[in-house]
C-alpha cells in the first residue's frame, strides 16, 4: 500500500529531517505536533510523537517523496505499481 511506503519511506529518511523541510500535504504540514482536519488515525497516524499526513493520491505521495531526497539529497527511485494484474502480461 502506497501508505504504508510512504510511512517506512519517511522514517528510515528520519521525521526529523523530513520535518524541518516543512513541506506540506494538502493545506496542512506534512509532518504535525497535531493532528488536523477531521482528526482521523488512519489518514494521520501518530508515529515517534508526530502526526504524519497521508491526505493525499498515491501519485502525491510519490512526488513528496521525491521532493524530499531532492531536498535532502538522497537517490532514490520511486515507482507507483499497477494493481492491476493484466498489466503484468
Amino acid at each position: 500500500m502506497a501508505a504504508d511506503t510512504f510511512l517506512e519511506t519517511i522514517q528510515k529518511i528520519g521525521i526529523d529531517k523530513v520535518r524541518e523541510l516543512r513541506l506540506r500535504g494538502n493545506g496542512v504540514p506534512l509532518i504535525d505536533s497535531v493532528p488536523r482536519r477531521d482528526g482521523r488515525k488512519s489518514a494521520q497516524p501518530k508515529i515517534q510523537g508526530w502526526y504524519i499526513c497521508l491526505y493525499s493520491s498515491t501519485q502525491k505521495k510519490k512526488e513528496q517523496i521525491d521532493e524530499i531526497a531532492q531536498h535532502l539529497g538522497i537517490r532514490l527511485k520511486v515507482e507507483i505499481i499497477s494493481k492491476d494484474k493484466s498489466a503484468l502480461f
